[in-house]
């Protein structure tokens, strides 16, 4: 997202909107309030009309941008399309590997104690480990995942 005064007005929209209309899980929120794939039927009436919070959008791919432990489908070629991880996967993981496997990536990339700033050559290894680790073929049928509204306010829904 840009930094700018429809980024912030929208963003300030989706924020009032989800306090009234909460949602299980955010990533679903932000998808009903885009407009996306979840079809909301409480969408303040104005927001696709409205230039002042009309923003665009793109869906990163969770083969090669955004990447979950499940798995990654790039290789040396696309490596730099790679922007996020996000540490879950479809296979389930403990909290104490999640753990692990975080505090090795963040110990391997960290500025270390007479750097001024991390060695570069060490951060870039340290990622391709990581991204090789996770290399997969791309999967051939993706099944969407929804979440609904939280158990803590459902019943008052």
């Amino acid at each position: 997202v840009r930094a700018s005064d429809r980024s912030l007005l929208w963003m300030l929209a989706y924020i009032r909107w989800l306090h009234w209309y909460p949602f299980g899980h955010d990533q679903n929120g932000w998808d009903a309030f885009l407009g996306h794939s979840i079809a909301e039927p409480q969408l303040p009436a104005d927001l696709r009309s409205d230039a002042a919070t009309h923003v665009s959008y793109s869906v990163l791919s969770t083969e090669y941008e955004y990447l979950t432990l499940t798995g990654w489908a790039g290789d040396t070629q696309t490596k730099h399309r790679a922007l996020l991880l996000h540490f879950t996967t479809t296979q389930g993981i403990s909290g104490r590997e999640k753990k692990r496997r975080l505090l090795q990536l963040f110990n391997a990339t960290g500025r270390r104690t007479r750097e001024q700033d991390p060695d570069v050559r060490r951060v870039q290894m340290a990622i391709w480990k990581e991204l090789a680790r996770l290399q997969t073929g791309p999967p051939a049928y993706k099944r969407p995942c929804y979440e609904g509204i939280h158990a803590v306010v459902g019943h008052i829904m």
